[in-house]
């Protein structure tokens, strides 16, 4: 999708009649590729569309049948986000293919601007020679590439339409909805997989933003608009098979979950590091540090040997850990237990 333009220069002048005929091959492949992908956006306009006319009442009874379908007896503590809404927030930005298919658009309109200048400047010659003869011959020209730009503008309609019409709805449905109460509740057994994070997440969606931090949201319900933040997940599992220890927590200080040690623990070292912003800082508040050191605190208040300790250590993590959290379970946990067994699940 990504046409070039190419321009064949001599003697510092640029051929009119070459840089119109590329200009309209750009036109004519852009238009090609255009067709071969117009059922693909004819679709997913349809899907938008149909999502959209969904209300908020049916929404929430959607929310509440997937929640007990998927937790049981325990559903109302969970808000799932359920087919409309996520596939209002997939298709509320573009595709890979449509960012690669707008950047050739707008390559394709700069190539056929510069197609114009030379005969825009050739018709203010004209105009100021009174030659109607050439007035009409560039004018014509001129006027065909005109209406070139408006047909391969027009071919981004159906993209545009479908972006502004899941964003207008999701607006709607979010300035809806209220904030979940979920004081007294407690998650609980959330295994070590992308189940246990979808749990995590079912858990506090629509909860206080600004109490259940996840990001940059600080306020109203929370719709996980802007993740920054790592969710982990920590299993133990002892010789027998029976499961000792679960966590999760959110990276940072006060996040949900596992709040790590109070005081600080002394069997684990963080180190400052960049995040994937380039921003750098002390890691002792990544959602994996605090949990395996929260979890070596509850063996030492046990008064378990660390020495000879055994078990089945399991630690998943949405993104993958940084050079501080490496080093602390890589490193240093098999000098702290280093008689357990450690897996570790990364999901990005």
């Amino acid at each position: 999708l990504k046409l070039q333009f190419l321009y064949f220069i001599g003697k510092g002048q640029k051929p009119m009649k070459r840089r119109r005929d590329d200009a309209g091959q750009m036109v004519e492949d852009l238009c090609e590729n255009a067709a071969i992908e117009e059922s693909k956006w004819k679709e997913r306009l349809k899907l938008v569309e149909r999502w959209a006319s969904v209300g908020d009442k049916e929404l929430e009874g959607e929310a509440a049948k997937v929640a007990a379908e998927r937790y049981g007896d325990n559903g109302v503590c969970f808000y799932p986000e359920v087919e409309a809404v996520a596939g209002l927030v997939k298709y509320s930005t573009r595709t890979v293919d449509e960012e690669e298919f707008l950047e050739s658009v707008e390559q394709c309109n700069k190539a056929v601007n510069k197609a114009k200048e030379p005969l825009k400047e050739a018709l203010d010659e004209a105009k100021t020679a009174k030659n109607t003869e050439v007035l009409r011959k560039i004018g014509s020209e001129f006027n065909i590439l005109s209406k070139s730009q408006k047909r391969i503008q027009a071919l981004d309609k159906l993209v545009g339409t479908r972006i502004h019409n899941a964003n207008k709805r999701l607006a709607q449905y979010r300035s809806a909805t209220r904030v979940r109460d979920i004081s007294g509740k407690k998650l609980e057994n959330t295994p070590p997989t992308s189940l246990g994070h979808l749990k995590i997440l079912d858990f506090y969606r629509l909860t206080d933003a600004g109490r259940y931090s996840f990001g940059r949201q600080l306020s109203g319900p929370q719709h996980y608009t802007d993740i920054r933040r790592n969710v982990a997940i920590l299993s133990v599992v002892n010789d027998k098979g029976e499961q000792v220890y679960n966590g999760y927590a959110i990276s940072g200080d006060g996040t949900p979950g596992c709040q790590g040690c109070t005081p600080p623990q002394k069997h684990f070292t963080s180190i400052c590091c960049e995040d994937g912003l380039g921003e750098a800082y002390d890691r002792q508040h990544d959602a994996e540090f605090k949990l395996i050191s929260y979890f070596v605190e509850t063996l030492v208040s046990a008064s378990v040997e660390l020495s000879v300790y055994t078990s089945t250590i399991t630690l998943w993590s949405k993104k993958p850990l940084c050079k501080s959290c490496t080093a602390v379970f890589k490193e240093q946990l098999s000098d702290v237990l280093p008689k357990v067994t450690l897996t570790i699940l990364v999901d990005e």
